[in-house]
């Protein structure tokens, strides 16, 4: 490639290695957002784009994928007890929930292997102190009880932050539309990783709207899988009261524009429906101001509060 400028050769360069390397289901570092990124940004995505190891390890994550998939579309991954209409008796179905089998053993086997590794070797200190690797993994985030109480300490401190503010608590469910569903008749054959950037696409325009509007909130968020691997959102949001209403209501709104049939179906559309209307706030002592306000009956939806 060659054009005017060095920078130029670069971006052409990556702009095209990169459309390669997207057939294998392979994102380059940088990708998304290339045209922002600065020159050693992108001299850092080509350098381990033409790294072996590098490309071995995006490689296993396509092909552990890909495997999940098949064990999904055939139906190995899903509700292992379900309720046996002839016999009127609660039946195992001798399935995995949550994830196959498959990929649980090569879940352990790698988790094995990894603590096989840390208990050979050891850290040694400046002052000549040495320990076992595998007792400072244990002491750091990497530990599952560390992250846990990491993660419930974070929350309670949240809570007591919001409690000083004069916030208030609210918990969302957030799920997707059935077409992410393996266990649903309209499924389009969605992995959960498509499931997973649906959400975060759309939290993230849900996101720009609370910020445009300028309304306050914090929180905690957490993933969860369902039980045919398709996955869903727990968040802890915290907030003032009197913007409670209008929060929910563009949450609800962004959520279920995609497929908002499948609710209207299901529950009917009155409780479903959010409304709109105009309100006069008083802004000074000269006049008031007309504020469009979104307002929603009471609901069930793919929001749960």
């Amino acid at each position: 490639i060659t054009t005017e400028s060095y920078e130029q050769n670069l971006r052409a360069a990556f702009e095209y290695i990169g459309d390669y390397a997207q057939t294998m289901q392979v994102t380059p570092d940088h990708w998304h957002k290339r045209n922002k990124k600065t020159v050693e940004q992108i001299e850092s995505a080509m350098l381990k784009l033409q790294c072996d190891k590098w490309w071995a390890n995006k490689l296993k994550g396509v092909r552990a994928r890909y495997l999940e998939l098949i064990e999904i579309a055939t139906g190995q991954v899903g509700k292992d007890r379900c309720y046996d209409k002839k016999s009127q008796k609660p039946k195992r179905r001798g399935i995995s929930p949550y994830s196959s089998k498959q990929a649980q053993r090569e879940f352990s086997f790698a988790q094995a292997s990894g603590r096989q590794f840390l208990e050979m070797m050891e850290l040694q200190s400046s002052d000549g102190d040495v320990i076992d690797l595998i007792e400072a993994v244990k002491s750091g985030m990497a530990n599952p009880a560390n992250r846990r109480n990491e993660l419930m300490l974070r929350i309670r401190e949240t809570e007591e932050l919001a409690d000083e503010m004069g916030y208030v608590a609210m918990f969302y469910t957030i799920t997707c539309p059935a077409r992410f569903h393996a266990n649903a008749s309209t499924w389009d054959g969605s992995t959960p990783k498509d499931a997973q950037n649906y959400l975060t696409t759309t939290w993230a325009r849900a996101r720009s709207k609370l910020n445009r509007r300028d309304l306050k909130y914090f929180g905690v968020r957490v993933v969860e899988p369902h039980a045919d691997g398709c996955p869903h959102w727990h968040m802890m949001l915290f907030m003032p009261k009197n913007k409670l209403q209008e929060i929910n209501a563009i949450l609800r709104w962004y959520f279920i524009q995609e497929d908002k049939t499948e609710l209207y179906d299901r529950y009917g559309p009155e409780l479903t429906r959010a409304k709109v209307f105009n309100k006069f706030v008083d802004i000074n002592t000269h006049g008031t101001h007309i504020k469009t306000v979104e307002a929603c009956v009471k609901y069930l939806s793919l929001i749960h509060i």
